[in-house]
């Protein structure tokens, strides 16, 4: 491993060994396998890296680089940089946001910054403050 590249731990890894006599309520599948990073009223200072599906719905004051699918929940904000594959963003982002496949901004979204990313979706009650560049020209690393 180069020593530029941070280890990513696997979020992912944990959701499909559940604890003995774990009870857990009913959850829509596409929320079933994220990892909560930061929880509400949660701060983080640096940064967050991971592999897999996570979600923030606490406060990241720090740049988020991960391979696979964030979700920034309604009471989640990030100031900082996004570096992911793939972001849904229901909360507050104040930064640049570039994704190798797709963003997502939920009508409650507010995001100051630049959006980069071959295909963006933008609800309609979304506030976006900023510059998005979309489609297959974008070349992302």
């Amino acid at each position: 491993m180069s020593r530029l590249q941070p280890a990513l731990p696997d979020v992912g890894a944990a959701a499909h060994s559940p604890i003995a006599g774990e009870r857990r309520s009913p959850v829509p599948a596409e929320v079933q396998d994220e990892r909560a990073l930061v929880p509400v009223g949660g701060v983080w200072r640096g940064l967050v890296c991971f592999r897999g599906r996570a979600r923030i719905d606490g406060t990241v004051l720090g740049d988020v680089v991960a391979t696979g699918r964030l979700t920034v929940g309604e009471a989640g904000a990030i100031h900082g940089r996004l570096v992911v594959d793939e972001v849904v963003v229901a909360g507050t982002i104040e930064g640049e946001i570039t994704a190798r496949q797709r963003i997502e901004l939920s009508p409650t979204a507010c995001v100051v910054g630049q959006l980069r990313a071959p295909r963006v979706a933008i609800s309609e009650g979304s506030v976006l403050s900023g510059h998005c560049a979309s489609g297959p020209t974008p070349s992302i690393q």
